[in-house]
């Protein structure tokens, strides 16, 4: 049965191009002119995504999408919103706020409006909840679910880190430019009892990371496995050549090492793993203070990699998979981290599938950022 896209806009030209490109993909595409109509077609039948605009007469698109989150029935639908404006970073953090999955700025290519709809989608279907539970193991909430939760809980629990929530700010891009047409990623899925490393264990092994990460499991320490990556790497190496793109690199395990120093004493353990992944191992309690310091001191230099001309213009081009012309944000740092202060993880594997998870989950947000997975194994616990 194909999916049904609701298409909320009071432009018919736009409700009309995008109806075309969606249904063509294989949507089910289905339209209001404006939010009060789309309401009414929302209490007939609830879509698999909404795609609203965002300048509208009577309700705009932030009021339509807190109306729809109102209803628990209608909270989780898939929302892109779109504008037709210049995008400042305070309407992508509202939006953000709100619910919002994604952002698009008119006018956009049928490719992007696809491209982002299917990660939408595809991250949706491949969340934990729609996936069985591999036996032995605690139902968890969905990704979704579960950001949600640290936003409602950081307004009143102090522990809770801000840069943890849900929706954490995306660093914006340049205001005066459309947003370049970003990749998506979607999470994998919930890990296993005992799973193997995704990884070859050849390339990991050497570096000994996965020996201390067993030692403490061993140990029943307290242990918290952060796993760090540079978004939008490849578009940068294709940019300026491999010989910039290793200066990246060093600049990055130059910044993971200055976060063990100043703020673990060097207690920490730190792996620069293969290509453009890290990982610490640390405790949980600093978890937190290591991915603020990373993430702060990374953008504070990551820019200095770029000439003024892209530097002004807030975005590079290069080639992309399919070696076409594309165009990508700055290389940015994102950190998913896994930790047994509230589960129970007995295998590395487990770490290594719940930060990647994460890792994932973050990336489709945008912008350098870190996530925390405070999930627990026991049903009934927040």
């Amino acid at each position: 049965m194909a999916q049904r896209i609701l298409i909320v806009d009071d432009e018919y030209s736009f409700l009309e191009l995008e109806g075309i490109v969606l249904s063509r993909a294989g949507y089910e595409v289905v339209s209001a002119d404006s939010p009060l109509k789309a309401l009414e077609m929302i209490a007939q039948q609830i879509p698999d995504m909404i795609i609203s605009d965002v300048e509208m007469p009577g309700m705009d698109g932030f009021q339509f999408i807190a109306k729809v989150h109102e209803n628990p029935a209608t909270a989780k639908i898939p929302f892109i919103l779109m504008s037709s404006r210049r995008v400042f970073p305070q309407d992508r953090i509202r939006g953000l706020d709100l619910g919002s999955d994604d952002y698009l700025t008119k006018p956009f290519s049928a490719e992007e409006l696809l491209s982002r709809v299917k990660a939408i989608m595809r991250r949706v279907s491949q969340a934990p909840s729609a996936q069985p539970l591999p036996q032995g193991l605690s139902p968890i909430n969905t990704l979704t679910q579960y950001m949600d939760s640290l936003e409602k809980t950081a307004k009143h629990d102090p522990s809770v880190p801000p840069a943890a929530s849900a929706r954490p700010s995306p660093v914006p891009l340049t205001p005066s430019v459309p947003p370049p047409s970003f990749p998506q990623s979607s999470p994998s899925p919930p890990p296993s009892p005992v799973p193997s490393a995704p990884v070859s264990s050849n390339a990991l092994d050497p570096f000994g990371v996965f020996k201390e990460m067993d030692q403490r499991i061993q140990k029943s320490e307290r242990l918290a496995a952060l796993f760090v990556n540079l978004s939008y790497f490849r578009g940068y190496n294709m940019c300026y050549g491999f010989p910039k793109g290793d200066e990246i690199l060093k600049f990055t395990l130059d910044t993971l090492n200055s976060a063990n120093y100043v703020v673990a004493e060097k207690q920490d353990f730190v792996e620069h793993v293969g290509a453009d992944n890290f990982i610490i191992l640390s405790v949980p309690g600093r978890a937190s203070l290591l991915a603020q310091f990373i993430v702060r001191e990374f953008e504070k230099g990551i820019r200095d990699f770029y000439t003024v001309e892209d530097r002004d213009r807030g975005f590079i081009e290069a080639k992309n998979r399919v070696r076409r012309m594309s165009a990508f944000p700055f290389v940015s740092i994102v950190i998913g981290v896994a930790t047994n202060e509230t589960r129970n993880l007995t295998h590395r594997g487990q770490y290594y599938q719940i930060g990647h998870e994460i890792l994932e989950y973050a990336k489709t947000l945008g912008g350098s950022r870190y996530i925390i997975d405070r999930r627990h194994d026991t049903p009934g616990q927040p």
